[in-house]
């Protein structure tokens, strides 16, 4: 796969799933830990920086020639432990941080997202290839 369809596939799709879900992990977090805390113009800011920040270790990913099974679960492995430790650190720097607890909350929000994304993605591929498949049947049917 060429360097621009891979960008934007998986890149710039999955910035836009990411942008969503962390909105709502934010939200959802915001309620628990600090309910009553109100926020400025600024916060609409802070899906849209770590929606980039989450979607650049994609690029992990990607590889000129197709990957063997054991090749790809290595990096999807490599891509989230390394989108942890952006995001984690970024929220860490900010002091955005505050607790243990607020730490293992958001660290398993990120993965509930990087799994989310990824489900998107396959049901979205998935899609494609059964449309795919359904055109080439139909193809071969109408030259038997």
């Amino acid at each position: 796969m060429e360097f621009k369809s891979f960008f934007i596939k998986n890149v710039v799709v999955s910035f836009f799933v990411i942008y969503t879900c962390v909105s709502l992990t934010m939200m959802l977090i915001g309620f628990i830990y600090e309910p009553n805390r109100q926020f400025g113009y600024e916060l609409f800011l802070s899906p849209l920086i770590f929606s980039v920040i989450s979607s650049l270790p994609s690029l992990i990913e990607y590889s000129k020639h197709e990957l063997s099974i054991r090749q790809l679960i290595v990096r999807k492995i490599i891509h989230l432990v390394v989108l942890e430790i952006l995001i984690l650190s970024t929220l860490w720097s900010f002091e955005i941080i505050k607790t243990v607890e607020m730490g293992l909350s958001l660290g398993i929000s990120i993965m509930i997202i990087d799994i989310t994304v990824r489900i998107i993605d396959w049901i979205n591929n998935k899609r494609i290839a059964d449309e795919i498949n359904h055109s080439i049947k139909t193809f071969k049917q109408k030259f038997k």
